[in-house]
């Protein structure tokens, strides 16, 4: 239990928080791993005050080369298919929400 936990009982008991390390294009700031140092020290920080485990997962890993669109549509459909008795709220476009679903459902073996 993270030190956070332990100063504000309204935080919720969480064991494990998985994201997505960042894959970048090579250029001066990506040659120096800026955006991986900065995924690393969030991380390091939410592992040290709220979380238990804080897991990096890579992108080829939890989706390949799959396109954005590829994603989606996969995940809606996994979606759609396993939970039919619950109304799908899932009207956005935006990846990195459906990216955030992709995620969870590669960690429990889903996707």
């Amino acid at each position: 239990m993270g030190n956070a936990r332990l100063l504000n009982k309204d935080i919720p008991d969480v064991d494990f928080v998985f994201f997505e390390l960042p894959f970048t294009t090579q250029n001066a700031s990506s040659a120096r791993g800026d955006v991986v140092k900065l995924c690393i020290a969030c991380g390091m920080m939410l592992q040290e005050y709220f979380f238990s485990d804080v897991i990096p997962i890579r992108v080829i890993d939890w989706k390949g080369t799959m396109k954005d669109k590829m994603t989606g549509d996969r995940v809606r459909r996994h979606l759609e298919k396993d939970y039919p008795e619950h109304e799908l709220q899932l009207t956005t476009q935006a990846t990195h929400e459906l990216d955030a679903i992709g995620i969870g459902m590669y960690v429990k073996g889903e996707f």
